[in-house]
């Protein structure tokens, strides 16, 4: 270990104590009395901010969040405290108000506790890193229970944050202006429908995050080896979903040191591919015999899928083609286990999914979601990658070695402390199949894996996909895009209305006629065909 890597554990260690001391601070401000003592302390926590590079301008923008709270303690505590009369005011609709000297002092004395304490955190944690923060309280054995619910509220904060800024930007480019202000029925409608939106959305946003959960093999049994999770089969109980985050003794990477470096993988490091012991399933061989279903409480006059045939050997590179509402994402979650079939059979290899044995499929068969922020609900990349691996019950030492593999098979090893909302929309989403490639499975499944990326990031998604191919791993892309499938794929499969419209080699692609009718050509498409045929 070099001399730079020392200093940074060296670091690391003492961080818990830095948090430790702040706390027993912030604790002892209670007992004191003095009003020039806690006067002397805030200018003191100020400048120590200034010296670890915390501006002022920093620590008095977290404070303004306080002045209601503040001017509020100030207004009452002097008048309705007893003691010595200061001031006597005496109001226009008669009566008289008197401002105690003790009520007084007793206002400003908790006035500059609070400013001494939120100095003191903001000092606090502008010094390090969130995930170096909470590293330091697992440190200090706060129940990590806790420390889960807190950080995974904080990701989801940012997450809405952001779509709520995008929605903002939305009214303003169609010309909203708030006239009136909150006065204004027209503008307290329009917020009416924003906050409706982006709690429909939230609700959404749990939903998948769940089901991501439950993809990566979470439980919220106490073993591994215990009764498994229900699968998703319908509406998720909202209630139990905000009690249902995985246990205490998850998550434990309180010493994760990956080290950033390009060199090989040494020879006891764990590699994609590499199977460990006790794997029930050898291959990975997929069919899917008469599979129909039906959302529960759907009005829809058709089924989501209708007596799907299919057989999908190990090592193949599957494309699934279909137009919005074809059936593509209920067919992958009940692939992966997500769903338990109404009708028909899924199975992998010899194995039949069932309730019993869905958990099971999982530990095989891996989900990349379309969107990342799905995906990534951990306080770092490390911690999110780790997830799956820690599920399957793997020891700590086996769980580092398969975050170490993962991230270098997706060229991230760099991002391993960073928290995912810090990460462009690239990163996420090779940080999300690193999250999957380290459960190992066999056969890997992505929806809609290049949306909303730009050209080089589909280039980077793609070498990664081949080289998870070129282990043996069997690869199915659900897409729109007809050109890659024809690039890329070995076998394409085409769902219509939730039947299986097409399924053969990429020369079905060629048929004009099949692919208008799944509604997967448009006529710009057929124009630059014509094109290119005639140059």
């Amino acid at each position: 270990m070099n001399r730079q890597q020392h200093l940074g554990k060296n670091r690391n260690s003492y961080r818990h104590v830095a948090v430790a001391v702040t706390f027993v601070f912030i604790a002892s401000i209670g007992l004191i009395e003095n009003l020039y003592i806690l006067t002397a302390l805030l200018l003191g926590m100020w400048s120590l901010g200034f010296f670890s590079g915390v501006g002022l301008r920093t620590i008095l923008s977290r404070l303004v969040w306080l002045v209601p709270f503040l001017a509020l303690t100030l207004l009452l505590f002097p008048f309705w405290y007893p003691g010595e009369t200061f001031w006597v005011w005496t109001a226009p609709w008669g009566g008289n108000f008197q401002l105690s000297l003790e009520g007084l002092q007793k206002a400003l004395r908790l006035g500059l506790r609070v400013a001494v304490a939120v100095s003191s955190l903001t000092v606090l944690m502008e010094s390090m890193s969130r995930s170096q923060f909470f590293q330091a309280l697992r440190r200090l054995r706060i129940p990590a229970l806790f420390l889960q619910l807190a950080e995974l509220i904080l990701r989801y904060v940012e997450v809405f944050r952001d779509e709520a800024r995008r929605m903002s930007r939305a009214r303003k480019a169609r010309g909203y202006e708030e006239k009136g202000g909150i006065l204004n029925p027209h503008v307290r409608a329009v917020y009416a429908g924003f906050l409706g939106t982006l709690m429909l959305r939230a609700m959404d946003r749990a939903e998948r995050v769940y089901l991501a959960m439950l993809a990566r093999g979470y439980s919220a049994t106490d073993s591994t080896d215990g009764p498994s999770q229900p699968p998703f089969d319908g509406p998720i109980d909202r209630e139990h979903l905000a009690m249902d985050r995985a246990k205490p003794d998850k998550f434990k990477l309180d010493q994760f040191e990956l080290e950033e470096t390009t060199e090989p993988l040494s020879d006891s490091t764990w590699r994609l591919g590499q199977k460990g012991e006790g794997s029930r399933l050898a291959t990975g061989r997929l069919q899917v015999k008469n599979l129909s279903y039906r959302y529960p409480g759907s009005n829809r006059p058709v089924d989501a899928l209708c007596q799907i045939q299919l057989k999908i050997e190990p090592g193949q590179k599957v494309a699934l083609l279909g137009p919005n509402g074809a059936g593509k994402s209920t067919l992958i979650h009940h692939l992966c286990g997500l769903i338990i079939p109404q009708s028909g059979e899924v199975r992998i290899d010899d194995l039949s999914l069932t309730r019993d044995t869905a958990r099971e499929i999982r530990r095989h068969v891996g989900l990349v979601f379309q969107d990342p922020d799905d995906q990534l609900f951990c306080g770092t990349v490390a911690e999110d990658v780790a997830f799956g691996p820690q599920n399957l019950g793997l020891p700590e030492e086996e769980v580092e070695k398969r975050v170490e593999s993962a991230l270098a098979a997706v060229q991230g090893l760099d991002l391993a402390r960073y928290a995912p909302h810090q990460l462009s929309y690239g990163q996420k989403k090779r940080v999300a199949i690193a999250g999957v490639l380290a459960m190992d499975p066999d056969i890997l499944i992505l929806d809609e894996p290049m949306a909303y990326l730009d050209p080089q990031g589909q280039d980077e998604v793609m070498q990664i996909l081949q080289d998870c191919n070129c282990r043996g791993k069997t690869i199915i892309m659900a897409i729109h895009d007809i050109d890659l499938a024809e690039s890329w794929a070995d076998r394409v499969i085409i769902l219509q209305d939730g039947a299986l419209l097409a399924d053969g080699g990429t020369e079905i692609l060629e048929n004009e006629k099949l692919l208008q009718s799944a509604r997967l050509l448009s006529n710009f498409s057929q124009l630059r065909k014509r094109k290119q045929a005639i140059e």
